[in-house]
């Protein structure tokens, strides 16, 4: 099992600050932001963002999709563009975690199987994320 740790020497040259992707907070459509949600668990293991798993609190589409795509950030290295999910998403270096919410350390297990269905509370939308 990989480990995460973006605060464990994982830094940017200009400003020795570690770096995280985020869902942006303000004008971004929820739909969209479900649908890259959606397709960002597709590639990464979103399965501690169900009921009663370590990162399911705050219970918020942007909460989770934060943890996803900042998961996805990582495993892909970083790279200009691995940020974006149709500008929905932002490179910070502002760290997100609040009380247990922590993303100082995600894990991950590139080999297990991705996808996960989320209940998104206020909406009553079920996330699914089908697999070809």
């Amino acid at each position: 099992m990989a480990l995460l740790c973006a605060g464990s020497g994982d830094v940017l040259a200009s400003d020795n600050k570690p770096t995280y992707c985020v869902a942006k907070l303000f004008g971004v459509d929820e739909n969209m932001l479900l649908s890259a949600l959606n397709w960002v668990c597709g590639k990464v293991d979103c399965s501690s963002l169900l009921q009663g798993q370590p990162c399911f609190e705050p219970d918020t589409v942007s909460a989770h999709a934060s943890y996803a795509f900042n998961v996805y950030y990582y495993q892909s290295g970083r790279l200009t563009g691995t940020c974006d999910f149709n500008k929905v998403a932002m490179v910070t270096t502002t760290d997100p975690s609040h009380g247990n919410y922590t993303f100082s350390c995600q894990q991950s297990d590139p080999t297990e199987s991705p996808g996960s269905s989320l209940q998104v509370s206020g909406t009553g939308a079920v996330l699914m994320v089908v697999m070809y």
